[in-house]
């Protein structure tokens, strides 16, 4: 087990060192012009990728993904290049656990293997009515993650948050910061 994360840090490492960043300091940042959430502590934004992610430690290692707003016909990810797949779209009548599922699969389709998802419950998502769900996956290289999604439907638009480590060290790191990071999430 130690091996195998030894592998995905180095993965990570270079992973990062391939990538431009911005650094996210603590206190009152905006998202996207959607959201304002307070850091504890610096992140890194990954700049290039479909979504707004955010990572103290390397991708791959912990990664908290803002998916901004996601209309009603929207898929979560952008197909990829040479895949046959049909991507799976939000529509805005889904209630939480269609959306729990659709997540599930968007990650299938982009090569995420072995998800389960578990532990729907509500969560109050910016003063409004939303949820929160865990799930687990192993990535197309063989690397276990713990996830963690926070969401609601919001004037028909998803807003999705999610949050995934390795659940050896990098998970639990940096879980609380997230956590109260997004329970005083702003729109």
């Amino acid at each position: 087990m130690m091996k195998k994360l030894a592998i995905i840090c180095v993965c990570g490492l270079l992973l990062t060192a391939c990538v431009q960043t911005t650094l996210i300091k603590a206190g009152k940042q905006r998202v996207d012009d959607i959201y304002t959430v307070s850091p504890a502590t610096e992140w890194n934004q990954i700049n290039g990728l479909p979504t707004n992610t955010w990572t103290q430690d390397g991708l791959g290692l912990q990664e908290l993904s803002f998916f901004g707003l996601i209309g009603d016909g929207d898929s979560l990810f952008p197909l990829p290049a040479g895949n046959s797949k049909k991507m799976p779209n939000f529509r805005a009548d889904m209630r939480a656990d269609d959306v729990m599922e659709l997540l599930a699969s968007s990650l299938g389709v982009v090569g995420v293997q072995s998800i389960e998802t578990k532990g729907l419950r509500p969560f109050t998502f910016s003063g409004k009515r939303g949820f929160q769900f865990n799930f687990n996956y192993v990535t197309s290289r063989g690397a276990e993650l713990r996830g963690e999604a926070f969401g609601a439907v919001i004037a028909d638009k998803l807003h999705l948050i999610t949050y995934v480590g390795h659940p050896e060290y990098y998970y639990d790191k940096s879980r609380q910061e997230v956590v109260q990071m997004i329970r005083t999430l702003k729109l």
